[in-house]
């Protein structure tokens, strides 16, 4: 695949097996995105998954997902500042 001018992207494919993935980088450096995967028993299973400041955030069927560990800093400053 190729990048745009401005830094984003679009690429994807799916295989015979049913398995996936597309993939957008935008602009601001964000990726969104999902795959699918063939489970144990044969079945596809679809995670969809963001990639932020905050770091990759994947959600689907069965996944649980810890809360981020970043603290948004201009957050905190703003709480700062109205002590």
């Amino acid at each position: 695949f190729r990048h745009n001018e401005d830094g984003s992207y679009t690429y994807g494919y799916e295989a015979a097996d049913g398995t996936f993935k597309i993939e957008t980088k935008l602009p601001t450096g964000e990726v969104k995105g999902k795959y699918g995967y063939v489970d144990d028993v044969g079945k596809v299973r679809v995670v969809e998954y963001g990639a932020t400041k905050y770091g990759f955030e994947p959600s689907g069927e069965g996944i649980t997902v810890p809360p981020p560990t970043l603290v948004d800093e201009s957050a905190k400053n703003a709480v700062q500042d109205q002590d």
